[in-house]
């Protein structure tokens, strides 16, 4: 069966990678729900990405940190991007 193609503007793109990211599921399982074509739909998030300003030098979170003694699990997410961070048992001075 031959999918049908749909021409989206590039509002329309801007607001599905936003869904995208708000909702919580990856690339592959938000394109599949909505029966969006994986391949263009990254074509697009790269394409818009490109477009905005670069802020990589800007954009830093300072996260305040204290002694413990139980490691501490970081999970930050920025866009489409996520990174994950574990530190060791004891923080900050000894």
């Amino acid at each position: 069966m031959k999918t049908q193609r749909c021409r989206r503007r590039r509002e329309e793109w801007q607001q599905l990678i936003q869904e995208q990211i708000n909702c919580g599921l990856n690339q592959a399982a938000f394109c599949k729900q909505r029966s969006i074509n994986l391949t263009r739909f990254g074509h697009w998030q790269r394409r818009l990405q490109k477009a905005l300003p670069n802020q990589a030098d800007t954009d830093w979170l300072e996260l305040p940190t204290m002694c413990r003694s139980t490691p501490i699990i970081w999970n930050v997410r920025y866009g489409s991007s996520r990174w994950d961070a574990k530190t060791g048992g004891s923080i900050g001075p000894r």
